[in-house]
């Protein structure tokens, strides 16, 4: 569960980070 959850962060602060850029 611990691999999920690191993909989930991984993953989530990608798109934080590619809406940021966008904005």
């Amino acid at each position: 569960m611990t691999r999920s959850l690191q993909m989930l962060g991984t993953y989530i602060h990608c798109h934080i980070f590619t809406t940021k850029e966008n904005k």
